[in-house]
């Protein structure tokens, strides 16, 4: 990763403490067959977070519009979108463990060509405000 956007980066997160991540609704995205979780009450954060940091030297126009989510499959036939999408969502209901947790740290991602990520760095954000007792 190029010195510039690692900087560019670093210089722009201390504006973005840890933030809790909520499990919502299985969902499919329209037209690509994507089946994922959606983050509803962080994505506020998130959307803010990624206008924040796509641009200057890191900036991307991506083919969609930026839409927080967990990818739980992509890459499948349009039948078989819905019938995981709901295998998926039986699987999160039944599910007893916590639907949250603390994103603490990001990783910067490359996309490469046979649909895999490459890691180029991780970024460990500023720790969340402890909660006031009083």
């Amino acid at each position: 990763m190029a010195a510039e956007a690692a900087a560019f980066i670093e210089g722009r997160l201390p504006d973005f403490p840890a933030l809790e991540i909520e499990l919502g609704p299985v969902e499919v995205f329209a037209g690509t067959n994507v089946v994922y979780v959606s983050v509803p009450f962080a994505s506020r954060t998130l959307r803010e977070m990624h206008r924040h940091l796509n641009s200057g030297p890191v900036a991307y126009r991506e083919c969609y519009e930026y839409h927080p989510h967990i990818t739980i499959a992509q890459k499948l036939a349009p039948g078989d979108a819905q019938r995981v999408a709901e295998e998926a969502a039986a699987g999160l209901a039944a599910f007893r463990g916590e639907k949250a947790f603390l994103a603490e740290s990001f990783t910067f991602v490359q996309a490469l060509r046979d649909d895999r990520w490459r890691d180029l760095r991780e970024y460990i954000l500023t720790p969340a405000p402890a909660a006031s007792v009083y």
